[in-house]
C-alpha cells in the first residue's frame, strides 16, 4: 500500500496477532511479490488496488501458503481466490486492546521492509 491510513492499522493489527508485517514494493513485479511471499511463507496478503492484486494474483498458485488476498480498494475477484474487502473485515467487533497487545512482546519482529 502506499501511505495511508489503512496501511498504519493493517501493520498493528497485524503485530498484536502475533504476526510479522511485510511490506512488498507497489511498484514490484510478480516475480518480485513470488519471491518475497514465498520466502515469508505469507498467509495473508493485504494490498490497495486492483492493479496490485491482478499482480498477486498471478502468482498464487505458487504460493501454497497464501490463504486470502484483502483488497482495500473494490476489486473484480479472481474465481478460486478467497479475497475480502478491507470495509467487511472492519466490521467485525473491536478487539480488546489489552488482550491484542499482551500476544505482542518487545522481542517480537515488529516489520520486515
Amino acid at each position: 500500500m502506499r501511505n495511508r491510513p489503512e496501511f498504519h492499522i493493517a501493520d498493528l493489527a497485524v503485530l498484536c496477532c502475533g504476526a510479522t508485517p511485510v511490506s512488498i514494493y507497489n511498484s514490484s513485479a510478480p516475480d518480485q511479490i513470488e519471491y518475497l511471499a514465498g520466502h515469508c511463507n505469507a498467509v495473508v496478503a493485504i494490498v490497495e488496488d486492483e492493479t496490485y492484486y491482478e499482480r498477486f494474483v498471478s502468482v498464487h498458485e505458487s504460493l501454497p501458503n497464501l490463504r486470502s488476498i484483502v483488497t482495500i480498494d473494490s476489486v473484480t475477484a479472481a474465481p478460486g481466490i478467497d479475497t475480502h474487502a478491507w470495509s467487511d473485515m472492519c466490521m467485525h467487533e473491536p478487539v480488546d486492546l489489552d488482550a491484542a497487545c499482551a500476544i505482542a512482546n518487545a522481542d517480537d519482529l515488529a516489520t520486515i521492509i
